[in-house]
């Protein structure tokens, strides 16, 4: 249930913007007329009825949920930030007031007989009394209160966001993890070739089609670090069936569909590389004024040498045998050996594999003896 849940983010987004929507707005219904007499309450608004705080939180918060996910993204990404959250405010004013209205013209039609242009002239009235303007203020301040939430949690991950609030890594712990070092090919070139303000946004939309698969792989983002980002999963997940070197092909499969786009705006089709380890880290909280997870241990530094290895021997993507005995075969891969190196700053051997995306094939090929090449050798 919860791996369904991490693979359909918007279903999930849709649902906790309703949920919170109906929990504020029965919230306020109690605060605001408890202990309040139900005879005098109905004399000032005869349509109330027990469900409609339920009702217009419902239809609010899936009113609002589509908007963002049809609207609201393309307002950020085709205009000024400004205009954009001027735009956004205004949208939710307007889906705001028009479920308010709409609910209370309803219940005026059906509860109390009320035609509807009459329901529709008290209805409008009663809009403009002092408990539906506050009423209407704070169902504006919940929307507000429930985007930046949203907010915070796409920026630093649902999991991230709980684990620090339980104190997860208050103290450093050891855990098992899986690390995929994905970076853009010939990012030098590129980034003298189209200037700094195209090759960020070249970047960004990159980065955009990657994050369509993170929640699909069950991974986390760790870092972005330039034109490189860190992914990272624990190792159990893996072994559970996530197909990390899934990730990486799907998302190359997703560059080479976008390949027109690509190169109508910006004159070239990016391709990216990829390294994978696994391995025992170290997990803690690093900073003050600006905390942040932090990951220490031999793992990252072996997979970020692997990377350079296959940026120097043309490779898409490398893997070590301790993260290839956990792999998830599909029948489409092929792992072969690429040889037994003795990688840079490192005293200890790696063995080391490639992975190639082909059909019919699912099998690995025994390790080659032992050759001793740095990764400044392989060249």
């Amino acid at each position: 249930m919860f791996r369904w849940l991490r693979r359909h983010p918007r279903t999930v987004d849709v649902l906790l913007l309703t949920v919170g929507f109906v929990v504020g707005m029965n919230f306020l219904a109690y605060i605001k007329f408890a202990g309040v007499d139900g005879a005098y309450f109905y004399h000032l608004n005869p349509s109330f009825h027990p469900l409609i705080p339920t009702i217009e939180g419902i239809v609010i918060g899936l009113a609002l949920a589509v908007a963002e996910h049809l609207i609201c993204k393309r307002l950020y990404a085709r205009y000024r930030y400004g205009v954009a959250v001027l735009a956004h405010l205004l949208i939710t004013v307007g889906v705001i007031a028009v479920v308010m209205l709409s609910v209370d013209i309803s219940f005026r039609v059906f509860r109390t007989g009320n035609t509807f242009p009459v329901a529709v002239q008290s209805a409008w009235q009663f809009l403009q009394s002092p408990l539906m303007i506050s009423l209407f203020t704070y169902a504006l301040i919940l929307a507000t209160l429930l985007n930046f939430f949203r907010q915070i949690s796409h920026r630093f991950g649902p999991s991230s966001i709980i684990d620090l609030i339980t104190g997860r890594y208050a103290r450093r712990l050891e855990e098992h993890r899986a690390f995929m070092f994905l970076d853009l090919n010939q990012s030098t070139t590129i980034a003298e070739q189209l200037g700094h303000v195209k090759y960020s946004n070249l970047l960004n939309q990159c980065f955009s089609d990657l994050s369509d698969f993170l929640l699909a792989y069950d991974a986390e983002v760790y870092q972005y670090v330039g034109d490189e980002v860190v992914l990272t999963w624990p190792t159990k997940n893996v072994k559970q069936g996530i197909d990390v070197v899934g990730l990486y092909f799907a998302f190359k499969q997703r560059i080479d569909q976008r390949a027109f786009s690509y190169r109508t705006q910006f004159g070239l089709l990016p391709g990216f590389k990829a390294s994978v380890h696994c391995g025992p880290v170290s997990i803690t909280q690093v900073g003050h004024h600006r905390k942040e997870l932090a990951y220490h241990g031999d793992v990252l530094n072996t997979a970020s040498r692997l990377l350079s290895l296959g940026s120097k021997m043309q490779k898409e993507l490398l893997i070590t045998a301790s993260f290839a005995e956990h792999i998830n075969y599909d029948d489409s891969y092929t792992v072969h050996p690429v040889d037994t190196l003795l990688l840079r700053g490192k005293q200890q051997v790696t063995e080391v594999f490639e992975v190639q995306l082909e059909d019919n094939i699912r099998k690995l090929i025994p390790t080659p003896q032992f050759n001793k090449y740095t990764d400044d050798q392989s060249a």
